[in-house]
């Protein structure tokens, strides 16, 4: 074998080294995870905030006393918060259209009053 071979070999070998850890890197950036960027939990009232863009962010507001979801978009070059069209959510009424039954089967009791 010559040096020009096993230089060629080594090469080779080189190549699909680099080739594999590339692809195990890349696999931690085509996972398709929700990430939140910020959870806040006060009370009944839940919060979770995450990137849609690098300039939008979109965040979540669970009203638990209420049974409600809203969704809003905070624009970061605008300063402005913005309820989705659509955002708001009776969670109470989603999950009894999804059962079909009159109550949701996770929920005990009635609403509570305001």
């Amino acid at each position: 074998m010559t040096r020009t071979e096993l230089a060629g070999y080594g090469l080779m070998v080189s190549a699909f080294l680099i080739t594999a850890i590339l692809f195990v890197q890349a696999a931690d950036y085509l996972e398709n995870r929700a990430q939140a960027e910020m959870v806040v939990n006060k009370g009944l009232i839940t919060m979770v905030s995450t990137r849609y863009t690098p300039d939008v962010e979109i965040i979540y507001v669970l009203d638990s006393r209420d049974e409600i979801l809203m969704a809003y978009t905070f624009d970061r070059n605008k300063k402005a918060i913005i309820l989705l069209q659509g955002g708001v959510m009776d969670i109470a009424t989603e999950f009894e259209r999804r059962t079909g039954s009159g109550t949701p089967s996770t929920r005990t009791g009635t609403r509570r009053p305001r």
